[in-house]
C-alpha cells in the first residue's frame, strides 16, 4: 500500500526484466528503467538478488519498458509465478 504522497506522485519508469543466469534458470526482477543496465551489472559481480549471487553470469533475456512501480510489481509478482516457458512471451508482449 502506498502511504506517502511522495510514493503516489512518482512519475519515474520501471521495468520488469527477465535474466538468464549461467546454470540456464531464469531470474525476473523489477528497477528502475534507468538503473537496467547498472542492476544487470550488480547481478554480474555477484551483488545483486541472493538467487543470482551464486548463479552468474547473468544475461538479459527481455525486459519491459514505461510502467509505474505498482504496474511493475504486480507484473513482477505474476511473471514469477508462470511456467518458465511463458515468461519470456508474457514479458515481450507486454502492453501498458
Amino acid at each position: 500500500m502506498l502511504n506517502s504522497t511522495s510514493e503516489t506522485n512518482d512519475t519515474r519508469l520501471w521495468t520488469v526484466y527477465l535474466i538468464e543466469c549461467q546454470d540456464g534458470t531464469y531470474y525476473c526482477g523489477v528497477c528502475l528503467l534507468e538503473r537496467l543496465e547498472l542492476r544487470i551489472a550488480e547481478h554480474n559481480s555477484g551483488k545483486g538478488a541472493r538467487y543470482t549471487s551464486a548463479r552468474y553470469p547473468v544475461k538479459l533475456i527481455t525486459s519491459t519498458k514505461g510502467l509505474n512501480k505498482q504496474q511493475a510489481y504486480r507484473l513482477e509478482y505474476r511473471v514469477k509465478k508462470m511456467r518458465r516457458d511463458k515468461k519470456i512471451a508474457c514479458l515481450k508482449n507486454y502492453r501498458t
